[in-house]
C-alpha cells in the first residue's frame, strides 16, 4: 500500500485483522493495528520477530519483546526449533523457510523485525516464494548484517523497502537514541533522520540520492543473483562490516566495479567497519584512504551505523541529501 500521490506524506487509518494463533507476547488474539503510510514505506503497530539467520544470543531477549510492546507495540513471536547439527542458524532451512513465508504472506502490513543476524539469510532466498507474495501487504522488514541479504532480495524482487536497523536479539541491541529513533520511525513519529559526515574524496557541495545498501560483504555476495539489484544507478551506496582487513574489503569493492554494479551510483557512505585487522591500529582509515582513491565518485565516512552500538536506522531506498557535512534521509 502506497501514498496516493506526491502530497501524501502521510496516511493514517484503523482496521481490525484476525491473528493466527502462535505464540505472542501481546495477549490478545485479534487486535487493532495502526497503519501508517509514509511516502513509500508502510508501517505497521504490529511487529512479528522472524528468525531467518543466526540465533539470538541475549539472555533478556523475551524481555526486550515484552519492552517492546510496553512501547506500544503488538509483538508476535514465534521460536523455531533448533537443528542441532548447525549451530550458526537459528533452525533448519526448512523451518526458517517455511515461517519466512508465512511472515511475508501475513494479509496485514506487518513490520517483520530480525532477531539477529549472524548467517543464514542467504539460505532461504530461493525458497521464498516470490510469485505469491506480488499481491500481498507490503511488509516492512528491520534489520541489518546478513539480514541485508533478505533487505536486498525483497526490494530488488517485490520493491518492498527495508530499514538496516539494530536486532533485538543482538548484543547490540540497547535501548539507546538509535533504538529510539527506529520506534518513532515505526510508529510513524519520525520521518528524516540528519547526521554528520566527513568527506574523503570530492564532495561536492550538494548531492542527491536514494538509499541502498547494508553490510558489505554480504552484499557483495550478491552480485549477480537475482537478489542485487539490475542498477543502482541513482544511487547513494551506505556500506559497513565487521570483522574484515584492509585487503579483503577492497577485494569486494573490486567486484562492485569490475561487474557493473557501481555504474551510475551518486557516491559511497562509509558507516563503522569494526574489527578491521591486523597489523596496525590504523587499519580502518588504510582501508577508507584506498577506498576514496579508487572510487570515481564523491565518498563520505560516518559513525551513524555498523556493527556498533548507535546504528542508526538506513531506510534502503529513501531519498537523502548530502549537503557539506550534513547527511540527511527522508521518508
Amino acid at each position: 500500500m502506497r501514498a496516493a500521490g506526491a502530497g501524501s506524506l502521510k496516511l493514517t487509518w484503523f482496521v481490525t485483522v484476525e491473528m493466527a494463533a502462535i505464540c505472542s507476547v501481546h495477549p490478545n488474539p485479534a487486535i487493532m493495528i495502526r497503519i501508517v503510510v509514509m511516502g513509500d514505506f508502510t508501517l505497521s503497530r504490529t511487529i512479528r520477530v522472524i528468525k531467518p539467520a543466526g540465533r539470538e544470543k541475549v539472555p533478556d531477549f523475551l524481555a526486550r519483546l515484552e519492552r517492546l510492546r510496553e512501547a506500544g507495540f503488538s509483538v508476535f513471536y514465534d521460536e523455531t526449533p533448533e537443528e542441532a547439527s548447525w549451530s550458526y542458524a537459528s533452525g533448519s532451512i526448512s523451518d526458517r523457510a517455511r515461517e519466512l513465508n508465512l511472515a511475508l504472506k501475513s494479509s496485514s502490513p506487518d513490520v517483520l523485525l530480525a532477531a539477529r543476524g549472524g548467517y543464514g539469510s542467504s539460505d532461504l532466498l530461493e525458497l521464498v516464494e516470490w510469485e505469491s507474495l506480488k499481491g500481498v501487504p507490503e511488509k516492512t522488514i528491520v534489520g541489518f548484517s546478513d539480514i541485508s541479504a533478505l533487505l536486498s532480495a525483497v526490494y530488488t524482487r517485490l520493491g518492498w523497502r527495508g530499514i538496516h536497523a539494530p536486532m533485538p536479539g543482538s548484543s547490540l541491541w540497547e535501548w539507546g537514541p538509535d533504538v529510539t529513533v527506529l520506534l518513532d520511525v515505526l510508529k510513524g513519529q519520525k520521518t528524516e533522520l540528519p547526521f554528520e559526515v566527513t568527506a574523503l574524496k570530492d564532495a561536492h557541495s550538494d548531492i542527491s540520492g536514494e538509499l541502498f545498501g547494508g553490510c558489505f560483504s554480504v552484499l557483495t555476495s550478491l552480485i549477480g543473483t537475482p537478489f542485487f539489484p539490475s542498477s543502482l544507478s541513482g544511487k547513494i551506496l551506505f556500506l559497513e562490516d565487521i570483522g574484515e582487513n584492509p585487503g579483503r574489503l577492497m577485494r569486494f569493492w573490486n567486484q562492485w566495479i569490475q561487474s557493473g554494479a557501481t555504474r551510475g551510483i551518486q557516491g559511497v557512505l562509509l558507516g563503522h567497519f569494526s574489527g578491521v585487522g591486523e597489523p596496525s591500529e590504523n587499519q580502518c582509515q588504510i582501508f577508507f584512504d584506498e577506498f576514496a582513491k579508487r572510487a570515481d565518485v564523491p565518498v563520505w565516512q560516518t559513525s551513524a551505523f555498523g556493527h556498533k552500538q548507535e546504528n542508526y536506522p538506513m531506510p534502503i531506498g529513501a531519498a537523502i541529501r548530502i549537503h557539506g557535512s550534513t547527511a540527511k534521509w527522508t521518508l
